[in-house]
């Protein structure tokens, strides 16, 4: 079973590593959902950027 999906998951898992490394988050910042939504949403912003 992992091998059926090891190859879509290794490239998302590559995308959360990149976010932990580069932009620290292995904790969130604030308490709060929206905050921490929006952290997400701009560390997501920031690894995209990093890819193109």
């Amino acid at each position: 079973m992992n091998q059926a999906i090891a190859t879509l998951r290794y490239k998302v898992e590559q995308g959360f590593g990149t976010m932990k490394r580069k932009f620290h988050l292995s904790r969130a910042r604030s308490f709060g959902a929206a905050k921490t939504q929006a952290q997400m949403a701009w560390a997501a912003l920031g690894v995209n950027l990093l890819r193109r």
